[in-house]
């Protein structure tokens, strides 16, 4: 049997097939291929790995618990790209908390004075100038295509953090922030001169719909409901915060969204009950300024008054403390749609 799997090994390591993204090929060979490896009976005396297995492999949708956008095929003449994912549905996403149920909070929170704008995740046709590429420089391929886009919706990806992009078979594939590396374009010019640095983004392929958010403390995912390690985002309600104001994981109300008819990218609608989760955050986000995730709506047509896009438009927040409404929404934040 011994040798039997050790030749399997050899035969992929000579195979000149690629090792997913955000795996080395020795990590690779020591996990296996996703949907089948797992971890060995060594498992407790590496809990350094693990963690890293977690962080690296989960949520770049390569694990079994995670079903993934998209199979992405690799160069080569093997195909480990693991199980085929379930098709990807908006009406999966279920914003409402149960309408009804949870009033506005006591008042027993931290009183927030805060002013806003929002984002969302855009759709654009694949093919431009510019490549989408991971960590490791690599550009994407998938389905025989190379991963591109113009300049200019290169820059606004990657200042939102995440786009889905339009195979020719129709297919959207959505790509998340996954860091920085070299720099791949003049970004500047697109933001008033400011934020040069966004030229240097690199992407993963997101294992949630819209992309994803900030990473999950250690701490919570010791819940083993909890099998992913970022947020997922969720139209109308993720907002990226500076956690220096708002912690990451907090649910913050703002009176002024409650009643609000909020249109889901799905068609159904679904009246605002005014809470909100601190699920992301962005380069720009500083201070009081919070970003409402808006899902694939444009800026003109976002249904929020309380988002005037200027600083001088505030408005009043709080923190919640109600534990059955934490929980509800934190659980809508760690799903994968």
């Amino acid at each position: 049997m011994r040798s039997f799997i050790f030749l399997i090994l050899l035969g992929f390591l000579f195979s000149g097939c690629e090792t997913p993204a955000g795996l080395s090929s020795s990590e690779y060979r020591r996990i296996g291929p996703p949907g089948k490896g797992h971890l060995t009976r060594r498992r407790k005396k590496r809990k350094t790995f693990d963690e890293k297995f977690r962080e690296d492999v989960l949520d770049n949708g390569l694990g079994p618990a995670v079903n993934r956008v998209v199979t992405v095929r690799p160069i080569g003449n093997c195909d480990n790209s693991g199980p085929t994912p379930r098709k990807r549905d908006p009406s999966s996403i279920d914003p409402k908390l149960d309408v009804g149920k949870f009033d506005p909070p006591s008042g027993g929170g931290k009183k927030l004075n805060l002013w806003a704008t929002n984002y969302y995740t855009e759709a654009k046709n694949n093919g431009g100038s510019i490549p989408l590429k991971d960590k490791k420089e690599k550009t994407f391929v998938i389905e025989g295509e190379s991963i591109s886009l113009s300049e200019k919706e290169w820059c606004h990806a990657a200042m939102e953090g995440s786009v889905s992009v339009v195979l020719r078979s129709g297919k959207k594939v959505t790509f998340n922030y996954a860091g920085v590396g070299s720099m791949q374009a003049n970004c500047a010019k697109y933001f008033s001169g400011k934020f040069a640095s966004t030229g240097k983004v690199k992407f993963k392929i997101s294992a949630s719909l819209y992309g994803e958010g900030v990473g999950i403390p250690l701490s919570k995912r010791k819940n083993k409901s909890i099998n992913q390690g970022s947020y997922s985002l969720v139209p109308y309600r993720t907002i990226g915060v500076d956690k220096r104001k708002i912690p990451y994981g907090s649910v913050i109300y703002i009176a002024s969204a409650k009643g609000t008819k909020v249109d889901m990218p799905d068609g159904s609608t679904f009246v605002h009950d005014g809470y909100f989760f601190a699920g992301d955050t962005g380069g720009a986000i500083k201070g009081n300024h919070i970003d409402v995730f808006t899902g694939d709506k444009n800026t003109k047509s976002q249904p929020f008054n309380f988002v005037k896009s200027n600083s001088s438009g505030t408005f009043g927040a709080e923190i919640v403390t109600d534990k059955a409404v934490i929980e509800k929404m934190t659980s809508m934040h760690t799903k994968r749609y």
